[in-house]
């Protein structure tokens, strides 16, 4: 996953950007859309009492893991707000990571 793409998943303006990306994929498709929230995996690579630093294509960013309690460093969380709401297996985060990469690519030929 490329840099670029990885500060845009971690950024406030997340949900922005994935949903300018879903409208301009589906709308190229002629298809009907909903609007929704994106959590995406991350990886924990250090734990200080509630808070975790996270990284995703070398971009590191400190969230709440006040919702995930059971996460250990090494694990994969999925951030939504700046929240880990749940601790995912790495098959699964590497799998959605893998999605969400092609959906950008996509998006960026426009």
């Amino acid at each position: 996953m490329s840099h670029k793409i990885a500060q845009y998943l971690t950024s406030v303006n997340t949900m922005s950007f994935w949903l300018k990306a879903s409208v301009c994929i589906i709308g190229e498709l002629g298809l009907k859309y909903k609007a929704m929230c994106l959590a995406v995996p991350v990886k924990i690579v250090a734990i200080d009492g509630d808070e975790a630093e996270t990284e995703i294509a070398g971009v590191r960013r400190r969230v709440s893991i006040a919702f995930t309690p059971e996460a250990k460093v090494g694990d994969y969380v999925l951030l939504h707000t700046g929240y880990a709401i749940g601790v995912v297996d790495e098959a699964e985060a590497e799998e959605t990571l893998k999605l969400l990469e092609e959906i950008a690519s996509l998006s960026e030929v426009h």
